[in-house]
């Protein structure tokens, strides 16, 4: 990676709209799908429940920025998606970070799936929203717990000419700013430490506790073992070099990061820190399940084509714990927070499967 500033390091990034948890049906959101325009959508979000929700904004559907709205496929094969993965504080929320939704009300999210996925072939495409939304409790800003949501499918049939001009128009308004001194050492320190974590992250895949695995990545098989322990060994090439390959980089604008977050990956190939990576993470973890400069680094790190491809299917702890195994091994977050565990020799704690569709 090759950091904005004069430093170069890597060798070759949540809560977006991911996949679905395991248990969608007792979710209070109903969440309807259309088409605008040749690549414009609306999704319509109602709160069917009796409760008001307070749903996170930052790195969601909600969010103003290029964050993942819907899932395009074509042909059976879903598309890259080139937007912004964003990596969130949740401990350091302000009420900015929420979208309210009252009992019987509906939300629009407006978006053109062409700013972030390449529909220049033109023709027909499959397009599906469906995540998981982490929420506070009216007046309060603590994450506890999680709603789950997914639409009906559309097919749309895109004028691809139209549609090419919309993605590189995302790319070139993307603004990225050099890093100072003092923020070129802490990323080259994250760095550092990104690489002692997937070291030790890697070998506790290969032969750790069953318990570990199942903790975070929902199976102990052989199968699951070899693929985390794969996506660790390229965390640990990335995090090895200061010379080469993807490029990072610091944000100025504080219009570019929204609020609680931490870091972007933009289309899986370059990094950005917001300062609240700098002014809020201590440079390494000293509690379990707890973020750090050090962890966010390796969060998007995995999010890199060349590493893991992965998503945002769920921020935090708790709220991973409620992922399919499938969804567990793309979500950027239990990468990051089982190599926290490993680092602290945290307690292996017992089965989520429990907690409903609200995190009770």
């Amino acid at each position: 990676m090759k950091l904005i500033g004069s430093v170069a390091l890597l060798a070759s990034l949540v809560v977006s709209a991911p996949s679905a948890v395991k248990d969608s049906s007792a979710s209070p959101l109903n969440v309807k799908l259309e088409m605008t325009g040749n690549s414009q959508a609306k999704a319509v979000f109602t709160n069917t429940g009796k409760e008001h929700l307070k749903l996170l904004k930052t790195g969601t559907v909600f969010s103003k920025q290029a964050t993942r709205k819907a899932r395009v496929s074509a042909n059976g094969k879903e598309l890259p998606f080139e937007g912004e993965y964003v990596s969130v504080d949740l401990e350091n929320l302000s009420d900015a970070a929420f979208q309210h939704i009252a009992a019987g009300q509906s939300v629009e999210v407006k978006f053109d799936i062409a700013e972030v996925h390449d529909l220049s072939p033109g023709g027909k495409y499959d397009i599906h929203t469906t995540g998981h939304l982490p929420y506070a409790k009216v007046g309060e800003t603590e994450i506890s717990g999680s709603v789950s949501y997914s639409s009906n499918k559309l097919e749309a049939v895109v004028d691809g000419k139209q549609a090419a001009g919309l993605l590189l128009g995302f790319m070139k308004r993307a603004n990225v700013q050099d890093c100072g001194d003092s923020k070129l050492t802490a990323i080259k320190n994250a760095i550092s430490n990104c690489k002692m974590l997937a070291s030790s992250a890697k070998d506790e895949a290969d032969s750790g506790s069953d318990g570990r695995m199942e903790e975070f990545f929902m199976s102990s098989s052989e199968r699951t073992r070899s693929m985390v322990s794969d996506i660790y060994s390229r965390v640990q090439d990335e995090c090895s070099s200061t010379h080469s390959g993807t490029k990072a980089s610091c944000y100025n604008d504080h219009g570019q990061c929204d609020q609680g977050a931490l870091a972007v990956t933009t289309g899986g190939r370059t990094m950005v820190f917001c300062d609240n990576f700098f002014t809020r993470l201590p440079a390494t973890a000293n509690k379990c399940h707890a973020k750090s400069q050090a962890t966010t680094f390796l969060h998007e790190t995995t999010h890199l084509r060349t590493v893991g491809d992965t998503d945002d299917v769920a921020y935090g702890y708790h709220n991973l714990r409620k992922l399919s195994a499938e969804d567990a091994m793309r979500n950027a977050d239990t990468f990051a927070l089982f190599a926290n565990a490993v680092e602290l020799g945290c307690a292996v704690e017992a089965s989520d499967e429990h907690r409903d569709d609200t995190g009770e």
